[in-house]
């Protein structure tokens, strides 16, 4: 073959005509899938997408960052330097969207969600699940992280649909862990939701079901297995920290096992439920408790018209059982921490099986019943909801956010020009900040967007007393000097000086001071 040919045969292959012809062959429900999926992920997120709300990560990573190894994310620092190593919102946050995009078509085709308006529906919770926004409030990582979340759906769509699948699964849940590791809950989830419905169908047998259930949880395994063992490698270079109990993911007690199990199931109660998160118009828990009771009514009449044996029927209980472990599974990986919002993206998962199991239910013959079609009625304006509640704090979020950062450029213009005024100040000079500056609000100064509380989503307190506010100050600020926050050395050292005990608490005057070539800056104790 010639290079005439060769480059005849390239561009035909990259051609309009030959991608129209292509994107031909990609099922209805995908392209509906991936159409709502960026659709609502940009509606929802637009906010964040195009303005700069750093939280206090994010102002310490805004022009680099080398983080991800050190927590056992080895493969993290690399794939972040792809979308150039800058926290910048509207590239990150594209390519954020753009993978969360492809999670929800692997997900509606593993899940077997084929109408368009569940299709949209399950394309809306998943851009709009809260795990998303606390996520793109550290958006110098938020790529990476949502990459990890298509690997890991990847990874069960391989287990799930090739004959040597398993193999490139383990592979690909290694990649997803090595990024972010409480995405192995969403792979864990998916496997048994695929086995949920090949069991609710009723048409492979009992033995191979069984199999099939023992190759997706060899594949699990040994994707875990591999990605410790590559930590173990990688830690050679770079020691594991003990942040968040990273250095013992994956080891617990057996006598712990069945507290941990039941904190899994507990955390779904106090997510959907409790007023544990800001997420959940006090109403909607019926809701949710509704869609469940029409979910568990479904997947009865189901079982019953397709004269499923008693083999099967308590195969699927169990599965039905285990689902949900399956999707807080970290819970029980990382036995010695409490998995915070970003951890919890597998609970998501409980709001799209509903979705599945009331589209096999209407495929069975003797389902196309009334009171079929009210569950079906009930589990979607519940879910409608769900999401439009999601989006609505996503932006509540994103405000809160823009308002307290107003705020802490305009206190940190006031105590920065009480810095430069202080006498003797010379420019450079280091500056040690002997307390937190936020004792100096005499009080909130916006207590209805302060009570919004999100992991990553920070009030002017919050900010003021980050161990990043020294940074902040230099980079959105332009002061050049060092800045001791109150837990540093140099800062106890000035506040225990007898002269700066003497001195009133800022902002009064006289509590800025030059004292041993350091302007300090008496804050309350």
């Amino acid at each position: 073959m010639n290079e005439k040919t060769i480059r005849e045969r390239t561009q035909r292959f990259f051609s309009f005509e030959a991608l129209a012809q292509r994107l031909k062959h990609v099922p209805a429900h995908i392209k509906t899938t991936f159409a709502a999926a960026m659709a609502a992920g940009l509606l929802t997120h637009l906010y964040m997408l195009t303005n700069k709300l750093p939280n206090h990560d994010d102002i310490g990573h805004l022009l680099g960052c080398n983080y991800g190894a050190a927590s056992g994310r080895w493969l993290l620092p690399a794939v972040l330097k792809i979308s150039g190593n800058f926290s910048t919102p509207w590239l990150n946050g594209l390519l954020s969207v753009l993978w969360l995009a492809v999670a929800c078509c692997i997900t509606v085709e593993l899940l077997r969600i084929r109408r368009p308006f569940f299709c949209v529906l399950a394309a809306a919770l998943m851009v709009s699940f809260p795990t998303v926004t606390s996520t793109l409030t550290y958006m110098f990582t938020a790529d990476g992280y949502f990459l990890a979340l298509a690997l890991a759906c990847g990874a069960a769509f391989c287990a799930a649909r090739f004959r040597f699948g398993p193999a490139v699964a383990a592979v690909l849940i290694t990649l997803s862990m090595a990024l972010y590791q409480s995405y192995f809950s969403v792979a864990a989830a998916l496997c048994v939701g695929t086995l949920i419905l090949d069991a609710l169908d009723g048409e492979l047998p009992t033995k191979r079901l069984l199999v099939q259930c023992l190759r997706l949880f060899l594949t699990l395994l040994a994707g875990l297995l591999l990605y410790l063992l590559t930590v173990k490698i990688s830690a050679h270079f770079v020691p594991l920290t003990d942040y968040q109990g990273i250095s013992e993911i994956g080891r617990f007690s057996p006598a712990d096992l069945p507290k941990l199990v039941a904190d899994a199931y507990r955390r779904y109660g106090d997510f959907f439920f409790a007023a544990s998160y800001p997420l959940h118009a006090s109403f909607l828990k019926y809701g949710l408790a509704a869609s469940a009771v029409c979910t568990i009514y479904q997947l009865a009449r189901t079982a019953y018209g397709r004269r499923l044996p008693a083999g099967k029927t308590l195969l699927l209980s169990a599965l039905l059982l285990v689902y949900p472990l399956a999707g807080n599974i970290i819970t029980v990986m990382a036995p010695d921490q409490k998995p915070h919002l970003l951890m919890l993206y597998g609970l998501c998962y409980a709001l799209l099986l509903p979705l599945a199991v009331t589209e096999n239910a209407e495929r069975a013959e003797r389902m196309r019943k009334t009171p079929q079609r009210a569950c079906a009625c009930v589990i979607a304006a519940t879910l409608l909801i769900t999401s439009f509640g999601y989006a609505v704090a996503a932006n509540q979020a994103y405000l809160k956010m823009d308002v307290a950062g107003k705020q802490l450029a305009s206190y940190s213009t006031r105590l920065l020009s009480a810095i430069e005024s202080a006498p003797g100040y010379i420019g450079g000079m280091p500056v040690a900040l002997t307390g937190y500056p936020s004792s100096s609000l005499p009080a909130d100064p916006s207590p209805p967007l302060s009570e919004f509380e999100l992991l990553g989503v920070f009030s002017l307190r919050d900010y003021l007393d980050a161990y990043t506010y020294g940074d902040y100050l230099r980079m959105y600020h332009g002061f050049i000097g060092t800045v001791y926050s109150a837990g540093s050395d140099q800062a106890a050292y000035f506040k225990a000086l007898p002269e700066v005990a003497a001195m009133p608490a800022y902002p009064s005057e006289g509590s800025v001071r030059v004292i041993e070539g350091c302007v300090v800056v008496k804050l309350r104790w």
